[in-house]
Parts: structure tokens; C-alpha cells; sequence
């Protein structure tokens, strides 16, 4: 059954502290026509009161609770996973996922709402026209590419076309999730553009992977087949290492061998673990 994520801002809690003070001093009136003995007790059980309701709603605020009925509730953690184009950001992610986080790829997702027939493919083929399209009708992706790293403001327009779905589609995710099981109270979303969307806030921490430039220009050249002109292009259009890096909790060196990042990632999710 699908349930209701709490996350309220924080000015929202701040709020209902101050109406639970009015109303402790109201009461506090009350009692004041009572004797002196009779005033002082119900002064402080009201003290009480709006001490314990300010605590319980302070840690609401830094939790993310799940609703599952009337009184099932699950406590989880969410986290952003970023790193630039080439980091091997996606290595890391299934790194997490072996060890049971559930990811939430924003890159899949977005693959996915481009497929024909899809909204967000229809209504990005009225703003870059047919031309981004391939002759059997899906997306061309290379040449789409081309354009909107080109040109930032063409970048943004088709951002503001995707980023809203992505985030709808990451939701059912979470639904899916916390009604599971084996749910290990870890979500970590893989977002490349973390930085770029002003979304680190959104997470109770944010994970960076990092990888020396001439790695990366290698793997885009081997794997992506892009030539290096290119590739710097790409990653020169994204947030630097070090703008990542000033959001980001943990860093991963992403530069040495498959088990000197496993280990890495390992000593995250054990401290993630000790967070849940």
C-alpha cells in the first residue's frame, strides 16, 4: 500500500513549536488565578510539554520517516551519490547495491521517460525538433547531446523538462522500497547533476566520486567512444571535483584498483549502516 513521506520544512516545525508555547502560556494564565502551589505545577508540566514537543519535532525534522498504515512506520536514510561524467559513479552505485542499498539512477530513469511514446520524449522533441530523433522514431542521444552541452540555455530549457519527472518517477521508487521486507533503511540516489540542480540539501548526506582527469578522458575514449576533445568538452560542462567535493560527507578515489574502491565503499556503508 502505498504511504506518505514526511518531510515537511523545517520553518513548518518551527511554527508548530511557537503555537504550542502560545498555548502553554495561555494555560499558564489559567492556572495563575489558583493558588501559588497549583500555578507552579501547572506551569512546568506545560514547560514540560512544549520541551517534549519541540524534541519530538526536532527529530522529525532530521529523520525521514515512512508511513505505512496507522501505526506502521519505517525510519530510513537518503543520500546522493554524484560524480562527473567518466568518475565511474555507476561502479560505486552497484558497489552500494550489492551491499543492499536501494538506488534510485537518475540517469535510468531518465533513459526511460525518453522512450517513445513517453511525454517527456514528445515534449523534447517540440523544443530541440525531429532532428534528435533517429529515423525509427527514439532518441538519438549523441546528437542531443551535442546540442544541449553546447548551449546552456538549451541545457536548462530540457532540464526543467526532465528534472520534475525524474524526481515523481523517484518517488514511486521509494514507495516501492520501504514496503519491502528486506529494506535496509539506506536509499542513496545517483545524481550526476547534484551540484548543478542545487539539490544536496534535499539528502541527509551526499557521497562524491572522484577520478583524476586522464583516467576519465581514457575510460570516455574506451568505453563511450568519444575522442578527447570531446570528452574534456563534457566534463568541462559539468560541476568541478571540487564543487563536489564541498557538498559532500564522503569523498571516493576512484583512481586505483576495483578493491581499493570497494573498500572505500565499505567503510561508507558501514558508517552509513551505524546511521539507520
Amino acid at each position: 500500500m502505498a504511504g506518505i513521506v514526511i518531510a515537511l520544512p523545517k520553518r513548518i516545525y518551527v511554527s508548530a513549536c511557537l503555537i504550542c508555547c502560545v498555548y502553554a502560556f495561555n494555560m499558564t494564565n489559567k492556572f495563575a488565578t489558583l493558588n501559588l502551589k497549583k500555578t507552579l505545577i501547572g506551569f512546568y508540566s506545560m514547560q514540560y510539554c512544549v520541551s517534549l514537543c519541540a524534541g519530538f519535532l526536532e527529530h522529525l525534522s532530521t529523520h525521514n520517516y515512512y508511513s505505512r498504515g496507522f501505526m506502521g512506520v519505517t525510519q530510513y536514510r537518503r543520500y546522493a551519490l554524484t560524480g562527473g561524467i567518466g568518475s565511474g559513479k555507476s561502479t560505486v552505485a552497484r558497489m552500494f547495491r550489492d551491499l543492499g542499498a536501494v538506488i534510485i539512477d537518475a540517469d535510468a530513469i531518465s533513459r526511460e521517460l525518453m522512450d517513445p511514446g513517453q511525454e517527456v520524449l514528445a515534449r523534447t522533441v517540440n523544443l530541440f525538433g525531429e532532428s534528435v530523433l533517429n529515423a525509427d522514431g527514439t532518441l538519438n542521444r549523441a546528437r542531443l547531446a551535442e546540442r544541449i552541452f553546447a548551449h546552456d540555455a538549451e541545457r536548462k530549457k530540457l532540464n526543467a523538462i526532465v528534472h520534475p519527472k525524474v524526481r515523481a518517477r523517484a518517488s514511486e521508487i521509494v514507495d516501492d522500497a520501504v514496503n519491502s521486507p528486506n529494506f535496509s533503511g539506506i536509499i542513496i540516489d545517483d545524481i550526476p547533476l547534484l551540484v548543478e540542480t542545487q539539490r544536496a540539501a534535499e539528502f541527509d548526506a551526499v557521497i562524491a566520486v572522484q577520478t583524476d582527469l586522464p583516467i576519465r578522458l581514457e575510460r570516455l575514449s574506451k568505453y563511450r567512444n568519444m575522442s578527447y576533445a570531446e570528452a574534456q568538452a563534457r566534463i568541462s560542462a559539468q560541476a568541478t571535483d571540487q564543487q563536489r567535493a564541498d557538498i559532500a560527507r564522503w569523498v571516493i578515489t576512484n583512481n586505483g584498483s576495483r578493491e581499493d574502491t570497494q573498500a572505500q565503499v565499505q567503510k561508507v556503508w558501514n558508517e552509513l549502516r551505524a546511521e539507520v
